[in-house]
């Protein structure tokens, strides 16, 4: 009887032994899968914020890029101007010779 009550015993502690091995590889199992999961979170989070900064940067960019384009064009437009106005100058000059340029002519 007493072999019998051992026996029994055994199989019942052998029993939740397993048990215990079982609930703890699911608690194991649900504890990597919980980790997985904001381990994801984090990466996804840390990817748009990358994201975000270089969206940002590229924005940056391109204001710069505006204003040195528009600093560019003020430029050739002070340059066009000058160089209307030279224009402008030479064709008085040309104007003034082709005056004068009869007048020699009569002379001769």
């Amino acid at each position: 009887n007493e072999l019998d009550f051992t026996a029994k015993t055994k199989i019942i502690l052998e029993s939740e032994f397993e048990d215990n091995i079982k609930k703890m590889d699911n608690e194991k199992q649900d504890a990597l899968k919980m980790l997985e999961s904001e381990l994801q979170s984090k990466h996804k989070q840390s990817l748009q914020d990358c994201k975000d900064q270089f969206e940002l940067e590229i924005a940056q960019q391109q204001i710069l890029m505006s204003k040195q384009i528009e600093e560019k064009n003020a430029e050739i437009r002070r340059i066009n101007g000058s160089n209307a106005s030279t224009m402008y100058q030479k064709e008085q000059v040309i104007l003034n010779l082709e005056k004068e340029l009869p007048v020699r002519q009569n002379c001769e």
